[in-house]
């Protein structure tokens, strides 16, 4: 028999001595079972120093000191959430028997950054005087001006237009075209996908038009990234960029052709193991060859259908109609020809800088409980726009009495929700499942009732049309807290967008704490997108982290009469008031107004003009006006206020600073990372990562300038 592990000492005691000490209680065993729990781990160390020796298998923490074994130097070591340098390390060897390559910095690219990469010679791109004894037949002077295709790729990464010679240097970003310059393009942006979700119908421009949406707004479908086309360079149908309507549409035409010839179409944007989109009449797909690719910017006028003559040997040729267009620009789709689907559902991948809002990617399960209720949910019937599994869902909570529970998710559909009452002392967790999106659209402004030490938590979710509406209530004189969390949701700013993605109520709140409410409300809110917070209705504790808050632009504050306030790494566009502050981190785009500044710090953050904090650490202005000129200062604060490549919810790089932000701002966190919700992405390290890389595998003479895609 073997004996138990954790007794292995205890176990190879004389009997003699087991039986004294069981007659004294068995003090002797109690102290051993204590060695034998030290021992273990030393057993476990041991068996990870055979692990520890590879790079494929080694801890985390070991991947730095094997990269200083190989002489890896000068790499930022990241949070192996953000970021692992494990296949830099891994690669370095193999790195080095080809460095000076195209596909080797390519590579390199996607190993210490962590972004998609292509790496483009611009002495090729260089017109030139030929030389008779070397002929060049690219080397055209003037592009072909009947090649759509390749001038849509003018001045980007993949662009094969000749150019004259620059002199400026590529290390500013400036100059590309010159015979020792390399660029290296970088996509930042990822793309995050959306799967059988509902195709919203546009009203008032006739049947069947849709948006890919669900929020009804345009929205550029981006590609997934792929790792499997191309071993040896980075194509364009690799890269998670927004998709271009000319690529599909050549790529659609030659398929239905080769079906035409019996030929088997060659798929890449819509191959089948990772299309970039794809589109059902309820849950049969309609097939790739019969989507057309066009612009739909003009709603009143659809495309005609095109045929399809198929080869049948048994029954002779069909004939085939194309079903849907697709216009990728703008994500839009609309039925051609046939009868109007019951409905139409869409599988496809957005854009987006970070795993932030509402989104399909994975989260941490919250704390395992095994006192909680679970339900799963699931649209009942998808011919309906909205669904109401949801409110069955809760339906059957309220009648088992309204336990600790936990409510999942698990499509991207839409659905209606009732108002919740969480009893006192409860639990309700209502989350979505790792990789869906699911909508939630109340019909009324969302009533969420909590009792004394009532918890609710809101976990991956994408709230539009209306606010939610807070409302504590307490069982006695004790006073109580109230729990609210939101993690990783979105609740619409603006509450709703038009087609174009302009809010629809820009001062819509999108948390309203309701008069009248008893007892303290502590609110957290957690890698999260939320419209204006207005809790001036009573005493609200506010923990945000990892989030923006956007006051779409409208006239009331953003964050209003919160309590005691702590905020981490949150971009916040529009004023703030508040009873006190702690902030690290933040870019306060508004006024902030503090009641009590004797208390409280704010740290490497960006302060408007005319806010009234408590007292500040490296934050700026406030750094760049120390010891500068009185004259001097109005041009400082001017030229420190932070750009946006958008500020508008919807574009793929909304909240995403531009390439003329000040560098104090995007270095200026704690960390050396850039300020606001983007912190977490680490984007100045990465790119100082890539600049160290980059000076031991350019080739001699050879000088690189990094461009930024998206």
């Amino acid at each position: 028999m073997t004996p138990n592990k954790r007794e292995r000492l205890y176990d190879l005691l004389p009997a003699i001595q087991k039986l004294r000490d069981a007659g004294n209680g068995e003090p002797l065993r109690a102290l051993l079972s204590i060695i034998d729990s030290q021992v273990d781990r030393i057993d476990g160390d041991i068996a990870r120093l055979y692990d520890n020796w590879f790079i494929e298998t080694c801890d985390e923490w070991v991947v730095p000191y094997i990269g200083d074994l190989l002489g890896v130097r000068g790499q930022y070591a990241f949070d192996e959430k953000t970021i692992s340098m494990r296949p830099f390390v891994a690669n370095t060897i193999g790195y080095r028997r080809r460095k000076g390559t195209l596909s080797v910095i390519e590579r390199l690219v996607q190993d210490v950054t962590g972004w998609p990469g292509r790496a483009v010679e611009f002495f090729q791109l260089l017109a030139t005087t030929q030389h008779l004894n070397h002929l060049r037949a690219v080397d055209l002077r003037t592009p072909d001006l009947r090649d759509t295709n390749a001038l849509a790729l003018i001045d980007g990464p993949f662009d094969r237009a000749m150019h004259f010679a620059e002199v400026r240097r590529i290390a500013s970003s400036r100059g590309k075209f010159n015979i020792p310059n390399v660029g290296i393009f970088l996509w930042r942006l990822r793309a995050f996908e959306v799967d059988r979700a509902p195709a919203i119908p546009q009203l008032g421009v006739g049947p069947g038009r849709y948006t890919f949406s669900q929020l009804g707004c345009d929205q550029p479908l981006f590609n997934p990234q792929r790792t499997d086309l191309d071993p040896g360079r980075v194509v364009e149908s690799a890269v998670p960029g927004a998709l271009r309507a000319r690529a599909l549409y050549d790529e659609s035409e030659a398929a239905r052709t080769a079906l035409q010839e019996a030929k088997p179409p060659r798929w890449v944007y819509f191959e089948p193991q990772r299309p970039s989109f794809r589109v059902f009449d309820v849950l049969d797909e309609i097939a790739p060859e019969l989507i057309q690719i066009c612009d739909l910017s003009d709603w009143a006028t659809l495309p005609p259908a095109k045929s399809i003559v198929v080869p049948d040997p048994p029954n002779g040729p069909k004939v085939e109609t194309t079903r849907v267009a697709v216009d990728p620009v703008l994500g839009r789709v609309a039925v051609v020809s046939g009868a109007q689907p019951k409905a139409l559902l869409v599988s496809y991948w957005f854009g987006f800088s970070a795993p932030i809002g509402g989104g399909s990617y994975a989260r941490p399960d919250p704390a395992t409980d095994p006192s909680l209720t679970s339900f799963d949910v699931s649209a009942v019937d998808r011919t309906q726009l909205v669904d109401g599994g949801l409110m069955a869902a809760l339906g059957t909570w309220v009648a088992a009495g309204r336990p600790p529970a936990m409510i999942v998710i698990h499509d991207n559909a839409i659905y209606q929700v009732p108002d919740l009452a969480v009893p006192a002392g409860g639990k309700l967790i209502l989350r979505a499942a790792d990789g869906m999106r699911p909508v939630l659209r109340p019909t009324a402004p969302w009533q969420l009732e909590l009792a004394a030490d009532a918890a609710l938590t809101l976990n991956g979710l994408v709230v539009e049309d209306q606010p939610l509406v807070v409302t504590n209530k307490q069982a006695s004189s004790t006073v109580s807290d109230h729990h609210l969390a939101l993690v990783d949701c979105t609740l619409v700013p603006g509450l709703s967008l038009d087609e174009s993605g302009t809010p629809l109520s820009p001062d819509a709140a999108s948390v309203q704490f309701a008069a009248g409410s008893q007892g303290p409300l502590i609110l957290t809110i957690a890698r999260a997108i939320v419209g204006r917070l207005d809790l001036r209705a009573g005493p609200c504790t506010l923990a945000v982290t990892d989030t923006i808050v956007d006051g779409c632009g409208g006239t009331p504050d953003a964050i209003g009469g919160a309590g005691d306030t702590t905020i981490d790494r949150v971009t916040i566009f529009g004023s703030v008031t508040a009873r006190s502050v702690e902030a690290s981190n933040v870019l306060f785009d508004g006024t902030a107004i503090v009641e009590r500044t004797q208390i409280g710090c704010v740290r490497f953050s960006f302060v408007a003009t005319g806010s009234q904090l408590p007292r500040r650490y490296m934050c700026q202005p406030d750094r760049a006006l120390d010891g500068a000129a009185i004259a001097d200062a109005p041009l400082i604060r001017e030229r420190m206020k932070p750009s946006y490549t958008s500020k508008r919810y919807g574009n793929p790089c909304y909240a995403q600073l531009d390439a003329f932000c000040p560098d104090e701002i995007k270095t200026g966190a704690a960390d050396g990372a850039e300020m606001g919700a983007f912190q977490m992405l680490q984007q100045p390290q990465r790119m100082s990562n890539l600049a160290a890389a980059l000076a031991d595998y350019l080739r001699f003479g050879v000088e690189a300038g990094t461009f930024l895609v998206t």
